[in-house]
């Protein structure tokens, strides 16, 4: 064979190789970029929108694409509502509204039906927002509207999902008993906004509906109210902001729950109060609330009881619960004590005039202050303790001393240190306990002035958790000075006032009947605090609600403004 040939063969096993080797491996198809559009409505398909001197019939609305729908009972609102609930749901392409046979429309009525976020293609889950359609049983359309914003009456944050509710009557029994003539869904920023109304004055509830009745159900939901009625007239209202309080009532008994032998929660409606029980059965039990906590913690001697008895009242009625006590499926409550983490940050550690808690996780009985030992490590001092203990029983020890200043001290308490209320003790605990030095804090000197004779409740926070909070009344001479929180921690803090209509030291919410709001709450960021160092501040009391408004501003409102 010649040369040529050779060349030729060897070429044509070559090609035959290369072919051979692209077909074995083999490439997925890319498929083009992810879509990311939402459905788009095909409108020469569906049903025509805005129709006028509308007749019930069921209305279909296709898209360019398979559909289905998401939280239909939640997103989809029909506003006037209806009196029977309607059939709705999807299929392919298809979106259906199916009216009740029994439905009677309004008479020159403009309905809206606002589908929310329920509408979403099948593959990808592209949502279509608020896609609305709208027909009049009469001659047009209504074509005004009117926004705002909900919050929340003590913190100020955006209300999510409440209900702003429109009534064309002005009793105040409405809320109680009928359903609103319009009504929209804020989103979560809090804004909404009622299209497609008609020009009349309006009552103005907004309403955090949890049964989705469309009806208010005092002491279980939320409810705002504006001051007066609206008038609407023009092409858009704006700025109708209201405040979402749930009002005040009297302690009310939900149930209970046996955390493990020894300890059970009896939840409360409200605030609890340890005076809204009384246990009748004759074994050793303690009663304990902490704070603003919902409930009440029940400790008592799990070899006294398989059940408990106690007296509540529901709904007016006194009434007399058991308690039952399942052994087999609770669990016991470990043998020793558990000694918590300290209340203060023991990186920079506690100030040298301040007394020493020790949390434990249950209730103390009887404490031995000569098992208690602190050692300074430094000159292996042992420092004299006291101790009161007229508190007890309490889940909380208080040792005070001389502390030495800029110091570690060995805590150690040995076996028979603490007594818990069911007379268990401990193997030795030990920690270690920073003493710092007062150059390593920092104080706030407030300066608060006032031209009204209100009270005025001033607290001091650090990030969520209160610190301290002390009462000014300008009606009182002698609350015209200066306030001054100290032995404070380095870093950044807030002030929270509320001005106390009620003077009785506290946040009240609003009471719908009675017409009054909620007590306004207002919080003042404060210079960040550096150690060893005092920051003044002059707070004038009829300002502060201006100073919250530039704060909440967002710096693009400022920079249009």
């Amino acid at each position: 064979m010649n040369r040529h040939y050779q060349l030729y063969f060897l070429l044509l096993f070559f090609g035959v190789s290369v072919l051979l080797g692209a077909c074995a491996n083999q490439v997925a198809l890319s498929g083009g970029p992810r879509d990311e559009d939402p459905p788009q409505i095909d409108e020469e398909a569906s049903i025509a929108n805005y129709q006028t001197r509308f007749e019930i019939q069921d209305i279909e609305l296709y898209f360019d694409e398979f559909v289905d729908l998401k939280d239909a009972a939640k997103q989809i609102v029909i506003s006037p509502p209806l009196e029977f609930a309607p059939q709705i749901g999807s299929r392919l392409k298809k979106v259906f509204v199916a009216f009740n046979e029994s439905e009677v429309l309004k008479e020159d009525v403009t309905y809206v039906i606002n589908f929310g976020k329920s509408i979403r293609d099948f593959t990808e889950s592209n949502e279509l927002l608020n896609y609305t359609y709208v027909f009049s049983t009469g001659d047009y359309i209504d074509s005004l509207s009117v926004s705002g914003s909900i919050q929340d009456a003590k913190t100020g944050e955006p209300s999510e999902d409440v209900l702003v509710l429109l009534y064309t009557e002005d009793r105040d029994s409405i809320v109680y008993q009928e359903r609103p003539y319009y009504f929209a869904r804020t989103d979560k920023e809090g804004n909404y906004r009622i299209n497609n109304l008609r020009s009349d004055t309006f009552k103005v509830m907004a309403l955090k509906d949890e049964n989705l009745n469309y009806l208010y159900d005092p002491g279980q939901e939320e409810i705002g109210f504006l001051d007066t009625v609206l008038f609407i007239s023009d092409t858009l209202t704006t700025g109708i902001d209201l405040a979402l309080f749930r009002e005040e009532t009297e302690p009310r008994y939900k149930s209970y729950d046996v955390i493990n032998q020894g300890r059970a929660r009896i939840d409360f409606e409200g605030a609890a109060d340890s005076s809204a029980i009384r246990v009748i059965d004759s074994i050793d039990q303690l009663v304990v609330h902490k704070g603003q906590d919902p409930y009440l913690t029940l400790w008592y001697h799990p070899r006294s009881a398989r059940s408990i008895r106690y007296e509540v009242t529901r709904q007016g009625v006194l009434d007399t619960v058991t308690m039952r006590i399942n052994t087999r499926n609770v669990d016991t409550l470990p043998d020793e004590i558990d000694l918590l983490t300290f209340g203060f940050d023991n990186k920079i550690g506690l100030h040298p005039a301040v007394d020493l808690n020790l949390p434990f996780d249950r209730p103390i009985r009887e404490i031995s202050l000569d098992k208690i030992i602190m050692v300074d490590t430094l000159d292996k001092d042992t420092l004299d303790l006291s101790m009161d203990n007229t508190r007890l029983p309490s889940l909380m020890a208080t040792i005070s001393s001389d502390w030495p200043q800029e110091r570690d001290i060995q805590l150690t308490l040995l076996p028979g240190a603490i007594i818990d209320y069911f007379g268990r003790s401990h193997d030795t605990l030990e920690r270690m306990v920073r003493i710092a030095q007062p150059e390593d804090f920092g104080q706030y000197i407030l300066t608060p002035t006032s031209s009204d004779t209100l009270d005025y409740v001033i607290s001091l926070l650090k990030g969520d958790k209160k610190l301290t909070q002390v009462i000014y009344s300008a009606s009182n001479p002698e609350d015209q000075q200066k306030i001054v929180f100290d032995r404070l921690v380095p870093g950044d803090y807030k002030l929270e006032i509320i001005v106390d209509i009620v003077s009785n030291g506290r946040w009240d919410p609003g009471e719908y009947l009675a017409k009054r709001q909620s007590e306004e709450v207002y919080n003042v960021p404060l210079p960040s605090l550096r150690p060893n160092w005092k920051e003044e501040k002059d707070i004038n009391m009829q300002e502060i609600s201006v100073d919250q408004l530039q704060a909440d501003r967002s710096p693009s409102e400022e920079e249009e403004n």
